[in-house]
């Protein structure tokens, strides 16, 4: 219990960064910086990659700026986003040591899962009938 408790507080500090990359307009948004020519654009420079409005092309930014992914340069009345990752990698560190010094983990990635330890309720793990996919029965 007191492993799991130490890996809590690094996990907890990488939330944002989990957060941006599981956004598809932050994902967007990273992938739009990295193919600039120039590494870096304003706002307005990225909303018209983006179909997004500035509100909403702000709130990502503002998400990613808070995750240590991206980072801000003022020059005259322009403000100029880039990718630094340096930030988001400093406090991923931390969660990786825990998980790797707290971790039991195999040599052989190809053996799984103990089997006498998994154990799934089909009727919560069937696909739906929405999916377009029928559950075995």
């Amino acid at each position: 219990k007191g492993k799991d408790l130490a890996v809590m507080e690094p996990f907890r500090k990488c939330t944002p960064i989990f957060s941006v990359f599981g956004d598809v307009k932050g994902q967007e948004i990273i992938l739009i910086l990295t193919a600039a020519s120039e590494r870096e654009l304003t706002l307005k420079g990225i909303t018209e990659r983006l179909d997004l409005l500035r509100p909403a092309a702000s709130h990502h930014l503002k998400a990613l700026k808070q995750a240590g992914i991206v980072g801000v340069r003022s020059c005259s009345a322009e403000n100029y986003d880039y990718l630094t990752f340096k930030t988001a990698i400093e406090d991923l560190k931390p969660l990786f040591f825990q998980v790797e010094a707290n971790g039991d983990f195999d040599e052989n990635p190809d053996k799984g899962p103990d089997p006498a330890f998994c154990y799934a309720d089909p009727k919560i793990i069937a696909p739906s009938q929405s999916d377009g996919i029928a559950a075995e029965e």
